[in-house]
């Protein structure tokens, strides 16, 4: 018997992959493949069947939850962004200690725990932008801000980066202190412009670890990195991503990964 992998996800972008297009092969073993879903095994496959996940429910659940990514990116000890969190009528920093708002490093962004593409974030550039913005403190934390000019893209599993793109601000960007597709072009890695930072094996080292600690088996990573004129430039991991969006390219090296991703995982658990 040969089984199409069920895919798993509200993006529309990677409808091509799913059972009913072919878009992935059959294969010899039931698979269920998680993009951002949080959808049980047992939802997908009625009968109690061997299954093998990509993307777990707990470590999507991870993924989507700044506060238990951040912690996790902490426990890998990777370059990510200091963080704060609201407790109680205080502020504090990751190791509990109570931090007055005034004395925050600015600037800083302001972040749903929940969130994706940039929705409700803020950039604080000082304590007067912090009495502007009053918020409810349960869904926000807060992340230090780094100038760095450069930002990538890298689709990684346990064994690399398989796929990366560098983020370029448009020419008519009206916000220029994030980066997404919203005011965003995106240069692929054989562009010249693409200008692969000289560590880029240790980022992708440092994209590794970070995966592993959430659990996922792919993730997308955005990596802030400092211009090429620092030499190895300094750099930081601000998310990781199990439901990127998918363009022509990022299609073909999902198709060409998941098969194998696929009997790898079934091969290592058997």
């Amino acid at each position: 018997m040969k089984y199409f992998p069920r895919i798993r996800s509200k993006n529309h972008s990677l409808d091509s992959l799913r059972r009913a297009n072919r878009g992935l092969p059959a294969l010899s073993v039931r698979s269920v493949v998680r993009f951002g879903s949080t959808a049980l095994t047992s939802s997908v496959f009625s009968s109690r069947v061997p299954v093998v996940e990509i993307n777990t429910v707990e470590a999507v659940k991870t993924s989507s939850s700044k506060l238990r990514m951040k912690t996790a990116f902490d426990r890998a000890k990777v370059n990510h962004p200091e963080w704060y969190i609201f407790k109680g009528a205080n502020i504090t920093d990751s190791s509990g200690t109570i931090i007055q708002a005034e004395e925050l490093p600015y600037p800083m962004v302001l972040k749903r725990i929940f969130g994706s593409k940039g929705e409700g974030m803020v950039l604080l550039s000082n304590y007067d932008d912090y009495k502007k913005h009053i918020v409810n403190r349960s869904y926000y934390y807060f992340e230090k801000y780094y100038t760095y000019v450069r930002e990538y893209r890298l689709h990684c599993t346990e064994e690399g980066c398989f796929y990366s793109c560098r983020k370029m601000l448009k020419e008519d960007a009206e916000q220029r202190w994030f980066r997404n597709d919203s005011n965003c072009i995106w240069y692929l890695e054989s562009n010249d412009k693409f200008d692969k930072p000289s560590n880029w094996n240790e980022i992708i080292d440092h994209c590794v670890r970070a995966l592993r600690a959430v659990g996922l088996d792919f993730g997308a990573f955005d990596v802030r990195v400092q211009s090429s004129d620092k030499n190895p430039p300094h750099f930081m991991l601000i998310e990781v991503n199990s439901a990127p969006s998918f363009g022509e390219v990022t299609e073909l090296k999902y198709k060409e990964l998941l098969p194998n991703l696929i009997m790898k995982k079934h091969v290592a658990n058997s």
